[in-house]
């Protein structure tokens, strides 16, 4: 419903601007300057060239309200010979309100003067008169064609009123007086509505027209001119005291003669009442973001932006040196004495009873690496062990190792609790950090437009509108920028500033060439369903963790299994995806992930814990998918009865210094469906489930998935067990 409002809204714009293009140019050809009706209408055919078929055919309707015969006939020529100069691609954008004047001054001087000095005097000023009319107007080309949701500049407002003043110029045979009270009333409106600038550039500008038009008097020219400099010495900002000083201002009023006295007295009064009464443009956020205070928001912005995102991830890798003991592993002095002392024993088979459990004996020799056995419990080594004196000595060596293994964790621990307070410090310091940072930029276009000028492009206007959820059609005009810019930098930069992919849908250059105008769309080739069934041999707890999730323009599936099942495992592989998903969504990149989330299991963990990842990355816009594999299972592309197996040979993380993760590319077709699971699945199953696939090639991932679910539950009873099976759509 808010998008069908949009695009109506827009339609209505679009019939408005035209409309007051029409109006406009139909007022300015009914004034008559130098005695020729007509020839104002005529500033406004650079607009109607460079604005499409739609204005030049409006422009033509309103100037044959004038009449003028002759001047439509010169229009006409006009704009052919713009059409055959841009066919040969000779036209630039500053030369046609040259050709246009230059041509309305010769056409002029032919028809209606001679060639004595006065004759070519007036002719010439014609020329100058349409030369600087043609470019200003040629500066709201963007206010006529560009309907979606823009600010009105200031500018673009001060050349609008200038246009209003001269279309007043119609009532100048009918009451000259309205005309000025009228042109007081814009010029005040403008200083406080507008600015300073724009008010003396009116006041200028009326005075050149009023010259042309043999209106007003000396004291209607002070009347305009002097309050501006009364304005700037003073710089009031209520309307109220605008209003003061301009009446205080035309205080010399009494010195005139009687008759004149009640006449400006008037005219000054009625512009007075009539500024009050009209309500002020709202232009406080014209120009907030030239303003050095604006930039300095923007960039707060960014940054708070980036601090929140880094703050939450600083925050969960602190939480995870949380104060805990590091167990002492006791099997693996209990290996010792197995390969030094009962090796080759015969009855090491009843010591080491994996069904019933462990001998006595073992149990007391794990005993005794932490507590001196006591005289009855050494009798009965004495007695049950075949080999009691070595398994005596050996348990003094392996006490030693134990001893020093405890000191050397209660170091580690004690230096885990001392970063831990020193992380919390930092992201006490990032917390408040980020709540000082309280401004972000209003939209997604600023933020860009910004990004933009940053790399030095000319960006006459930007519009991103939505077409569908996540999906945009981006329309803007870029100045001075090649084909070659356009790809190479441009496109780069817009999907870095929308964290999208955006491929170019239209490019056109204006007849003026002014810009280049681009249509861009992050419409995707493709999308992903995906269907995912977990069981597990723990109640509560589940070792195989998965992630779905976006990463920019790009969607993220992976697998991680935890060593063993239960608790333990559960919290390892939770936290490697958790962690893992806030560095690749901070910006890290996915290799650079992987490789600090290994040295940070490895200083996290230092038993002998670690966890698998299975990692794909699927590209919508270009239909490729990526695997990253660290110690997890073969993954599967399956395509009609092709199968392409990705294999996933490496250690886990969190094993060694240097990981090593196998990365592979391959590009999908619509239909293709991958397959990703966990060691819990043994080749049979694998074997049933690809089968399945290939019979019911159109299935929905989730059905396939949940088919499974009987025989994967039994599987569970060993391992725990995840299958995650995704379909390429249209």
């Amino acid at each position: 419903m808010q998008l069908t409002k949009s695009i109506e809204m827009k339609k209505v714009k679009n019939l408005v601007r035209k409309g007051i293009f029409f109006i406009i140019v139909g007022l300015l050809s009914q004034v008559p300057l130098f005695g020729i009706k007509g020839l104002l209408g005529m500033t406004m055919l650079s607009i109607a060239y460079v604005s499409g078929y739609e204005f030049v055919l409006m422009y033509f309707v309103a100037m044959g309200l004038s009449f003028n015969v002759p001047l439509v006939i010169l229009s006409v020529g006009i704009y052919v010979l713009l059409e055959l100069t841009n066919l040969l691609h000779l036209l630039k954008s500053f030369l046609v309100p040259i050709v246009v004047s230059l041509l309305i001054g010769i056409y002029i001087n032919l028809m209606y003067f001679d060639f004595s000095i006065a004759g070519i005097s007036e002719s010439l000023l014609i020329l100058l008169s349409q030369y600087m009319l043609q470019t200003i107007n040629l500066e709201l080309t963007n206010f006529f064609v560009h309907t979606h949701a823009r600010k009105v500049t200031k500018r673009e407002y001060t050349l609008l009123l200038s246009l209003l003043i001269v279309a007043l110029m119609n009532v100048v045979p009918y009451n000259a007086n309205l005309v000025l009270t009228l042109v007081y009333a814009i010029i005040l409106y403008s200083a406080y509505s507008l600015s300073l600038t724009s008010a003396s550039y009116l006041g200028l500008f009326s005075l050149f027209l009023f010259i042309f038009m043999q209106l007003g008097s000396v004291y209607d020219l002070v009347t305009m001119m002097f309050p501006m400099i009364v304005f700037n010495v003073y710089k009031p900002k209520n309307k109220f005291i605008f209003a003061f000083l301009f009446i205080l201002s035309n205080a010399w009023i009494p010195f005139l003669s009687i008759e004149t006295l009640k006449i400006q007295a008037i005219k000054i009064g009625i512009a007075t009442l009539i500024f009050l009464i009209v309500p002020a443009i709202k232009n406080s956020a014209l120009e907030a973001r030239l303003s050095t205070s604006a930039q300095l928001e923007n960039d707060r912005g960014k940054m708070k932006r980036k601090v929140l995102e880094f703050s939450e991830l600083f925050n969960k890798i602190t939480s995870s040196f949380q104060i805990e003991t590091t167990p002492t592993n006791t099997k693996l002095y209990v290996g010792h004495l197995y390969d030094e002392v009962c090796k080759e024993c015969t009855c090491k088979d009843q010591c080491f009873d994996r069904y019933n459990g462990n001998h006595r004996l073992i149990k007391l020799f794990m005993k005794g690496l932490d507590t001196k056995l006591q005289l009855h419990e050494m009798k009965y080594v004495q007695n049950y062990c075949l080999n009691a004196k070595q398994y005596k000595d050996q348990l003094k060596v392996e006490t030693t190792l134990f001893e020093q293994q405890e000191k050397m964790n209660k170091e580690y621990d004690l230096l885990k609790k001392n970063l831990y307070e020193q992380l919390m410090v930092v992201s006490s310091m990032l917390t408040d950090f980020q709540n000082n940072l309280t401004n972000q930029y209003t939209s997604q276009d600023d933020y860009v437009m910004d990004l933009l000028k940053g790399y030095h492009f000319d960006v006459e206007y930007l519009h991103c509108e939505t077409i569908a959820n996540n999906q945009y059609e981006l329309d803007l005009g870029v100045k001075n920028i090649t084909a070659n810019e356009v790809i190479d930098d441009l496109i780069p930069l817009l999907n870095l500033g929308y964290n999208t992919t955006f491929r170019l849908k239209k490019q056109t250059i204006p007849k003026h060439k002014g810009y280049v105008h681009l249509v861009l769309e992050n419409k995707t080739l493709s999308y992903l369903t995906y269907g995912v069934f977990q069981s597990s041999k723990d109640d509560k707890y589940c070792g195989d963790q998965y992630a779905v999730f976006d990463y920019g323009n790009k969607n993220v599936l992976a697998i991680s299994d935890g060593m063993g099942h239960g608790k333990v495992a559960y919290d390892e592989s939770s936290f490697l995806l958790d962690v893992l998903q806030k560095l690749i969504k901070t910006g890290v990149g996915i290799e650079k992930s992987i490789t600090t989330m290994n040295a940070l299991l490895k200083i996290k963990n230092r038993s002998d814990m670690f966890t698998t990842l299975d990692l794909a990355v699927f590209n919508p816009y270009k239909n490729e998918i990526e695997f990253y594999k660290n110690g997890s299972m073969h993954s599967f592309i399956i395509r009609d009865e092709a199968i392409v197996e990705i294999e996933g040979r490496t250690l886990p993380i969190g094993i060694m210094s240097e990981v090593e993760t196998k990365h592979e590319k391959y590009e999908l077709r619509i239909g293709d469906y991958i397959v990703m699971l966990s060691d819990g699945i043994d080749e049979g199953e694998e074997t049933r489930i690809i089968d399945y696939i290939i019979e019911h090639n159109k299935q929905n991932p989730q059905m396939i998935a949940s088919t499974f679910s009987t025989s994967l539950e039994e599987a569970s009873a060993i391992d725990d067990v995840t299958l995650l099976v995704m379909r390429v759509e249209g």
